[in-house]
């Protein structure tokens, strides 16, 4: 029951996204988030509907070990597009930030082949599911996270940082509940970051590099000499009062 009840909060938490792209115009600018989301909300809603009618566990199965890798591709297109809007909104930073990302990729495939994967229970249709799902929710989602904390120092606009959390919640919760065969944790982390991407994301990206503005010598120099003539100001008054 408590399964059921999951399935169909998620369900309406992506279909509120979909029109909430739509309602913000945020389709054409958010165009791999938006295939994303509209691909993945028909998947949920027409397989997981086939699997409320039927119980027909094994064909589920065989129809999400199709579509996953389709999705896969799609998520990990919109996890760089989120990727990229970070970079985009700080001046000058886009060459670095490609080679931060590689690294991050490299540092994300390392840690999965140390994880062990495989169940001796499972079928070769589960294993093969699972194994997708894991890989592509793991990696994206730690490339997100561990940007984000990196971003977070800098300082970018909330904007690009909560769209991007709210797909490395749904990358990481998607791949641990899959690597711990919990359906209730893929269910959790759908309808946690949706929710968040509902109610944190108004504006889209403009998408225009920030070059850096050319060094104000003169209105430094006037900058300093202000903040001089005020200290010294205070200090004169501080000076008389005594």
């Amino acid at each position: 029951m408590l399964f059921v009840f999951e399935m169909l909060a998620s369900w309406a938490i992506m279909i509120a996204t979909c029109v909430f792209i739509v309602r913000r115009h945020m389709a054409r600018k958010l165009a791999a988030f938006t295939a994303f989301i509209f691909v993945a909300t028909a998947q949920q809603v027409l397989v997981g509907g086939y699997l409320m009618l039927t119980g027909d566990n094994q064909s589920y199965t065989s129809m999400q070990s199709w579509l996953s890798p389709i999705i896969g591709v799609l998520q990990a297109c919109a996890c760089i597009q989120a990727y990229a809007w970070l970079v985009m909104s700080l001046v000058n930073f886009k060459r670095i930030g490609a080679v931060l990302f590689v690294l991050l990729g490299l540092g994300s495939l390392a840690v999965e082949v140390v994880l062990p994967l495989y169940i001796a229970s499972a079928t070769p249709a589960q294993e093969s599911l699972r194994l997708i799902e894991f890989r592509v929710g793991i990696s994206l989602g730690a490339i997100l996270m561990v940007s984000l904390f990196f971003f977070r120092i800098i300082g970018v606009p909330s904007a690009p940082k909560w769209h991007a959390l709210s797909l490395a919640l749904l990358s990481g919760g998607n791949g641990l509940g899959w690597f711990l065969m919990n359906g209730d944790l893929v269910m959790t982390s759908c309808i946690t970051a949706f929710s968040v991407w509902c109610l944190t994301v108004h504006d889209a990206p403009r998408w225009i590099n920030i070059p850096a503005e050319p060094y104000d010598a003169k209105g430094v120099e006037r900058a300093w000499k202000e903040a001089e003539d005020k200290i010294r100001d205070s200090l004169s008054h501080g000076l008389d009062y005594v």
